[in-house]
């Protein structure tokens, strides 16, 4: 399974999808995703800005 946003243009992942690192981000991006510490701030600030919609009160209703 791949990163969910392995093909979004987030600029966090653009230092390690390079030809420099093309081994490592691949193992990485495609079978090991849950790991990398991008993915974990991405998915957390996901969380956050959800979890702030739906505390609002048009959501409560």
């Amino acid at each position: 399974m791949n990163c969910p946003f392995l093909n979004s243009d987030n600029p966090h992942c653009s230092e390690h999808l390079n030809m420099n690192k093309l081994d490592e981000a691949f193992d990485l991006c495609t079978n090991h995703y849950m790991m990398c510490p991008i993915y974990m701030e991405i998915s957390q600030d996901k969380l956050e800005v959800v979890a702030v919609g739906t505390d609002t009160p048009e959501a409560q209703m």
